[in-house]
């Protein structure tokens, strides 16, 4: 993971559309006594911290590993969910996934399971815009995610729903940004036009909140997704969504969408993106400028897609 990809926050549900304070202090002396403990050969390596997300405190550990350790009880659940299926995900992928080096567990120093991982280098594709021939790769990499997952992989409750159960929550965000200048009226109709469309009848894996703090460019090419936490079944439009997160040519994403081949997945990922839109521009007017920013690109690209 780069430097800029540190957890990002679970872009689709953040509680009150604020950063949750941390739970636990998470500093250079802690993560060196984690390593010294539980993975000692990577104790004497230089260790220096990088950023936090929602969930996470990020370290670079010597050249080509990080660690990342929770700050939230609740980011627990996640990184016991992606040191359990990014192995058994990574092979069939065509980019970088940040699969465990070292599963660190609970011990009475830290109560919390923790990794280290592979330093995956990159920008994140809201700071590096991707060359408009990343959309193919895009595509290939969601068609080789979204194939039948097992039985024994959990439905995500937030993301493996059908798109109406977001109304509620979609109708407060709208409420809050009535008095901006986000929400022209043909964004509010993809929204409807979205709601009306079938639910999935069929759930495959998904990464579950696939936006562009999640996906790294390096030199315009797509270089790793990252931020696994919400691996799941679900409905593929959800990751679908991450078109208009990550691509900025108007083309390019309906050339991307022509290969994934679901006409209705794609009706649905367009009320997706609407909402993914909705989340990051309430958050980012309260304190995250990088989220306001990319919900306005989100909402630019759907009318883009809509004067089209």
């Amino acid at each position: 993971m780069s430097a800029a990809s540190t957890a990002a926050p679970g872009a689709l549900n953040p509680p009150h559309g604020a950063s949750p304070p941390a739970e636990f202090a998470i500093d250079f002396k802690l993560v060196r006594q984690l390593l010294s403990e539980q993975c000692p050969q990577y104790a004497d390596l230089a260790l220096r911290p990088l950023d936090s997300g929602w969930d996470n405190m990020m370290f670079r550990l010597g050249t080509d590993l990080t660690v990342r350790v929770p700050r939230r009880r609740v980011a627990d659940a996640l990184m016991q969910h992606e040191q359990r299926w990014l192995p058994r995900l990574q092979p069939r992928l065509p980019l970088p996934i940040p699969v465990p080096i070292h599963c660190g567990v609970p011990s009475a120093r830290f109560p919390l399971h923790w990794s280290v991982l592979p330093w995956l280098p990159g920008a994140t594709a809201n700071r590096a815009i991707p060359d408009r021939n990343q959309a193919k790769v895009l595509g290939e990499f969601l068609n080789r995610l979204h194939q039948p997952a097992p039985a024994d992989l959990p439905l995500n409750p937030a993301r493996g729903v059908p798109l109406s159960h977001k109304r509620a929550a979609a109708a407060e965000r709208i409420a809050k940004l009535a008095q901006t200048n986000l929400l022209d009226r043909r964004l509010l109709a993809v929204w409807e036009r979205a709601l009306e469309v079938t639910p999935a009848s069929g759930l495959t894996w998904i990464h579950g909140d696939l936006h562009a703090r999640n996906i790294l460019v390096e030199h315009g090419q797509l270089s790793a997704v990252i931020d696994w936490g919400d691996i799941s079944r679900g409905d593929r439009a959800v990751d679908y969504a991450s078109l208009w997160s990550v691509i900025d040519d108007r083309r390019a994403r309906q050339a991307c969408l022509e290969q994934l081949g679901d006409v209705e997945a794609e009706a649905r990922s367009r009320g997706w993106a609407f909402f993914m839109g909705l989340v990051l521009a309430d958050t980012g007017r309260v304190d995250h400028s990088e989220h306001a920013a990319m919900g306005a690109d989100i909402f630019r690209r759907l009318l883009d897609d809509e004067r089209a």
